[in-house]
């Protein structure tokens, strides 16, 4: 059984908590120990599912290099299929109902298809952070298919976040001002000001951009939203491309968080940016990201000196951060929850497999595991951390490892390599075995209890010293070890 389902307390009480902190609080002070364990640390928050060899890899450069690596430009993708650059959607009203059927159906299956080309983007990544970086944006500007069914609009905002996935900050949000699927999901397409007589002025966006995309609860009024959109008036888009139509938009004064003139869309932007409360803001959310739930208030300060030393590029504070001595400290081991969709990727990356259907099996997965890619239940995205577990979610994740190691039918083989994956180890000696196993999936160690289990478990009563892993029935052992280990609450964590 789950160990998590007999200790509800320790997933579901959100009261008393007391946060983690770290006698670290220096941004500038770098780390100079790089071992097994900080490598590993560094690419479970940075990649999906590092594999042993990433791992040896990144020790064997140094934690310079591996950040060299990690923040590589990498070349954009090749697209889904050819239609992501089909002309924008027909007019529905010109349609009878069985194309508008068929229509309908077509959109429905692309944005499958365009989860299976993240999925395996995701697989087979490069010792790069990405991946995790489009994962950030696509929760931040949290965009869903379910509102935006027109499939090319969303494959062009996830290109977005991969152009600026460690670029600037500012620019990518006057990018997200244009993005055809963040316009048709808050309407800012039908923001428009053309005579005193002749308007509509649609709060939606502009409420969102100061909430959750740039400034955060309490650093704006509801004035502000009401004159940021109407300077916001004007941008329209078929699906494809966006423009900005003068006759559309509000050219009176506006006074937006005290500054007054004609703004159009990029003085927004200017405007906010000005604001320190938006570098706090994201900084944060990178904090949170990739360190702890709870930001560290001098380092969040620090982040921000920097993020506004280097006009709002993204690539210079996560380097400071990833380097520092406050990254590594011990105490933010495992102090972050797997999402499902790393949990779902890297435990196929982590344990070497390569099926031909695992793609669909890891869609299909992501409803009941609660991370759908391309449908974020709000525009707020997902809530992450804690929520990740709870009586829904535990039970699939035990389906999802028992399917992934004993197969699944129509979708999974058996797995038949385990023997291949422990003499990656030392594969002599149970006791080294199962050690070197947990740390490479572990980051934080089980009790001394449950690593005897798991030990007896492999050895089945055969003496520690006549164990091989060549020995009949030893391959049923393993499988059945390494099914538990990731059913432990030590697996769940990264």
């Amino acid at each position: 059984e789950f160990g998590f389902l007999n200790q509800p307390e320790i997933l579901y009480d959100r009261t008393n908590i007391i946060p983690i902190q770290s006698e670290h609080n220096n941004l500038y002070s770098s780390r100079e120990d790089f071992n097994f364990e900080e490598a590993s640390h560094l690419l479970m928050r940075t990649t999906i599912g590092p594999t042993l060899e990433e791992i040896n890899t990144a020790v064997d450069m140094g934690l310079e290099a591996t950040l060299d690596r990690l923040f590589d430009k990498l070349e954009a993708p090749m697209p889904p299929g050819d239609w992501v650059y089909h002309a924008g959607p027909p007019n529905f009203s010109d349609l009878n109902s069985t194309q508008k059927d068929s229509i309908r159906d077509e959109w429905e299956n692309r944005i499958l298809l365009m989860g299976i080309w993240w999925v395996d983007l995701m697989k087979y990544s490069e010792m790069n952070i990405s991946e995790m970086m489009v994962l950030f944006w696509h929760d931040h500007f949290a965009t869903s298919a379910e509102t935006v069914k027109f499939t090319p609009s969303m494959f062009i905002q996830n290109k977005l976040f991969r152009q600026y996935a460690t670029g600037n900050f500012k620019d990518l949000v006057k990018s997200i001002n244009y993005d055809p699927a963040m316009l048709f999901w808050l309407d800012n397409d039908k923001n428009y000001y053309i005579n005193e007589n002749n308007n509509t002025i649609n709060e939606n966006y502009s409420r969102e951009l100061l909430e959750l995309f740039t400034m955060g609860e309490g650093n704006y009024t509801q004035q502000d939203i009401v004159e940021t959109a109407r300077a916001l008036t004007g941008i329209d888009s078929d699906g494809m491309y966006s423009i900005f139509s003068p006759i559309r938009h509000d050219h009176g004064l506006k006074n937006i968080l005290g500054t007054i003139g004609n703004h159009n869309p990029e003085d927004v932007i200017d405007i906010i940016f000005e604001h320190q409360a938006t570098s706090r803001f994201i900084c944060e959310k990178l904090y949170k990201w990739f360190v702890y739930e709870h930001p560290d208030d001098e380092i969040v300060n620090q982040m921000v000196d920097i993020l506004i030393d280097n006009n709002f590029e993204i690539e210079p504070v996560l380097r400071s951060l990833l380097s520092s001595e406050h990254f590594y400290d011990e105490n933010f081991r495992g102090s972050k929850y797997k999402s499902p969709v790393w949990y779902s990727v890297g435990t196929f990356r982590q344990l070497y497999l390569d099926y031909p259907l695992e793609h669909e099996f890891i869609i299909w997965y992501s409803y009941p595991l609660g991370e759908q890619l391309f449908f974020p239940p709000d525009v707020s995205g997902w809530d992450g951390y804690r929520s990740w577990i709870n009586t829904y979610t535990l039970p699939y994740r035990k389906l999802f490892v028992n399917q992934v190691v004993d197969g699944y039918e129509g979708l999974l083989p058996e797995w038949s390599d385990v023997i291949q994956f422990a003499e990656k180890f030392n594969s002599t000696n149970p006791e080294i075995l199962l050690q070197e196993m947990m740390d490479y999936l572990f980051v934080i160690m089980p009790s001394e209890q449950t690593q005897l289990i798991l030990l007896q478990e492999l050895l089945d009563g055969t003496d520690i010293n006549e164990w091989t892993l060549y020995a009949e029935g030893a391959e049923q052992r393993l499988k059945d070890v390494i099914k538990h280990m990731m059913r432990l609450e030590e697996f769940q964590l990264r």
